[in-house]
């Protein structure tokens, strides 16, 4: 096991210059073959990423004048679902999307393709319905599904993917950083409106989803997916936990 100290100075090592490594990943002979003291040795910076968070958040709140943190309200008909879904599915969902590409196959490529375009075509339905057919969704869905389907099959060939691989690796530092202002961006609208926050309070609000997508990336790749999303589910779960209390009993 390594020290503790150890621990942190890979993740200082890794913010500076996030390296493409392959994750010890997938099958779970491996996950078995993790070091027994594994979340032991990593608690402390685990711990510490998710106190400054909180402390990010609640300066969000100060500076907004709104508690960005209070998810739960006596108005809310089944507070169970949204725990479930602060704590269960929106890591899954988030590091599926934004971490699961870092280690790069043909078919998670093919995955991230089809999003963005599922996300422009979605952009543009509106406009689209309005000078189009009664059917628009449906000729948009059928479009979305045929060009996924070619580019899943394009990205299949070996000297395309290995083309892809290379320029990856190349450029992953600037891959990744991309993917975590992106992870950023899509956290901190979960919490505020984007475009009515200005200046130093933009700064500020996606300060957690730069450090959170910084954080949970070097997991991924040091680790692995299925560790990245055990750790997103760990550090959701710590503060709503502490909802629940404020929620039942205050």
């Amino acid at each position: 096991m390594k020290p503790i100290s150890l621990h942190t100075a890979d993740f200082r090592k890794f913010v500076w210059q996030p390296a493409y490594i392959w994750p010890q990943d997938g099958t779970l002979s491996q996950r078995k073959q993790e070091p027994a003291g594994l979340l032991r040795s990593e608690l402390p910076l685990f711990l510490s990423i998710t106190a400054l968070t909180i402390v990010l958040l609640q300066l969000v709140s100060y500076l907004t004048g709104q508690q960005v943190g209070w998810l739960l309200t006596r108005s809310h008909s089944n507070p169970l679902a949204i725990v479930i879904t602060v704590c269960v599915l929106v890591p899954l969902v988030s590091e599926t999307i934004f971490r699961s590409v870092l280690k790069i196959t043909p078919g998670r490529l093919a995955n991230l393709v089809a999003f963005l375009l599922l996300l422009l075509l979605g952009n543009y339905y509106n406009d689209i319905k309005a000078i189009a057919h009664v059917y628009t969704g449906l000729w948009l869905f059928l479009l979305w599904v045929g060009l996924a389907h070619v580019v899943r099959q394009f990205l299949k060939r070996p000297r395309i993917f290995a083309q892809v691989e290379l320029f990856w690796r190349v450029n992953f530092r600037g891959i990744f950083y991309a993917l975590v202002v992106a992870y950023a961006l899509f956290w901190a609208d979960g919490i505020l409106s984007l475009t009515t926050t200005k200046g130093f309070g933009l700064i500020v609000l996606l300060a957690p989803g730069i450090l959170l997508g910084t954080y949970l990336g070097y997991i991924r790749i040091k680790y692995g997916f299925w560790a990245a999303v055990r750790a997103h589910i760990l550090m959701m779960s710590l503060p709503m936990g502490f909802e629940l209390i404020r929620f039942l009993y205050f």
